[in-house]
């Protein structure tokens, strides 16, 4: 099984560790901002659920991984944070409605063509 991560992801990690060192002043701060996102990014598969995926991805980055991984790290919520779950929460809602879509199509396919 090969395990691979796109352009944008990559590029979007980095781009939150450089904002995550000079927004918290430390190393420790660009290595906690790439583990949030990389999490972030994990739990985003959950996006692939039709209608509500992206809701259940959001809440549970909101209510669990972005709180556990702060206190395991022992920084705080600032604006870089919530900058994180709003590109999260748009590209797991498109993921959802490409997936919600591609199903309904199907679906309609399927009627049509029966």
């Amino acid at each position: 099984m090969k395990i691979e991560f796109s352009r944008t992801t990559i590029l979007f990690t980095l781009l939150f560790m450089i904002l995550g060192y000079f927004v918290y002043g430390s190393l420790t701060g660009a290595l906690g901002m790439g583990l949030i996102y990389f999490v972030m990014i994990t739990v985003m598969v959950l996006s692939i659920i039709p209608i509500i995926g992206w809701v259940i991805a959001m809440g549970l980055n909101h209510f669990i991984v972005i709180p556990e991984i702060l206190n395991l790290t022992g920084l705080h919520h600032t604006w870089l944070i919530n900058m994180m779950e709003i590109t999260s929460c748009l590209i797991g809602f498109i993921l959802t409605a490409c997936i919600t879509l591609f199903i309904i199509s199907c679906i309609i396919g399927y009627i049509v063509n029966k």
